[in-house]
């Protein structure tokens, strides 16, 4: 019999999926990697999260529709597309989609990869923030060992997640759910607490929202609307308070898949008073003005208002950094 979607689908109906997650979809029977399209709609096409500036009123909307068209011909990926422009270049094609048993898992990798944990990692594509989704695949995209190819999902109603939307505070972010890259399993697991970082603006007209991290694992997400620059009307203006470890500085791209280096991208940074080394253990205060949307943390001796020019081959070769920064989504 040919391959068919196992009746149980972890993925399906997840409210709340992380937009660094991979996607595991199980079949009822072992697979192999054969040819044809696997799309992943974005539904909320050009009306997407609206991020806001909470004391500016500034805000700023995800206008971009960011369905995924992945081609396999057989068992190989030939080209990645999202929202019709031809990405193929930014991912590893060997690993973006595999098929690990019954399943098959969709992990869009960065051709060069940084490791989530190490310090500093990148990625090259993130799911949008607050948006619903949909999967579909051609016939014959995967086999079983008999040679029998599975049939087509062309509907909107059978394989949806939505993603999550970060929050202004600590006291109602709850954890994303993520579903395992290996693909071993179809289960989920907790991911991080997703925070806006953009509440207010370093400009003197309004003071720093403080966010207290205890207990993480938090992802602050900062706005970057694309190019080399901030070109978006949203800046941070956050106070940190035991940032760990287990915590990441989230640089969002809101969807505009322009944003492919960070050459250009400066920030500047402050301790508070009486605080100039973020030390060990991580959790000293961060006094963070994002003017440029992009937090560094050096573990060196600095007082406020340094600014950090960055470029890709900084940031992931650096060694002196005490906290895990996400170049881009």
């Amino acid at each position: 019999t040919a391959p068919s979607l196992s009746a149980t689908q972890t993925l399906d109906g997840v409210t709340n999926l992380g937009v660094d997650s991979a996607l595991v979809i199980a079949f009822d029977q072992a697979i192999t990697l054969k040819s044809g399209h696997i799309y992943i709609y974005d539904d909320m096409g050009t009306s997407g999260w609206t991020h806001t500036n909470t004391k500016a009123g500034n805000s700023i909307q995800d206008s971009y529709d960011n369905d995924v068209d992945i081609t396999l011909a057989n068992g190989v990926i030939t080209s990645v597309s999202i929202g019709g422009v031809d990405y193929t270049s930014r991912f590893n094609l060997s690993t973006s989609v595999q098929a690990v048993g019954n399943n098959l898992v969709i992990d869009l990798k960065q051709r060069t990869p940084s490791t989530n944990g190490a310090g500093i990692f990148s990625t090259a594509f993130d799911w949008d923030f607050g948006s619903n989704y949909h999967v579909n695949f051609n016939a014959g995209i995967v086999q079983n060992s008999d040679g029998t190819s599975n049939y087509a999902l062309s509907d909107s109603t059978t394989l949806n997640f939505t993603t999550v939307t970060p929050v202004d505070t600590t006291a109602t972010a709850v954890s994303s759910l993520v579903m395992d890259s290996t693909g071993v399993s179809t289960s989920t697991s907790n991911g991080y607490k997703w925070l806006n970082g953009n509440q207010s603006n370093y400009d003197g007209s309004n003071s720093a929202v403080s966010l207290d991290l205890t207990g993480g694992k938090y992802a602050v997400v900062i706005d970057s609307n694309g190019g080399t620059t901030r070109t978006s009307n949203l800046s941070g203006f956050v106070n940190l308070n035991n940032f760990n470890a287990t915590d990441i500085l989230y640089n969002d791209n809101h969807g505009d898949m322009s944003l492919s280096t960070t050459d250009g991208l400066s920030a500047a940074l402050q301790w508070q008073s009486g605080t100039t080394n973020f030390g060990s253990g991580y959790t000293r205060v961060l006094q963070g003005p994002i003017t440029q949307q992009l937090i560094n943390f050096s573990s060196s001796s600095v007082g406020s208002g340094w600014t950090f020019p960055s470029t890709d081959s900084f940031f992931e070769n650096a060694t002196h950094y005490n906290a895990n920064v996400v170049i881009f989504g």
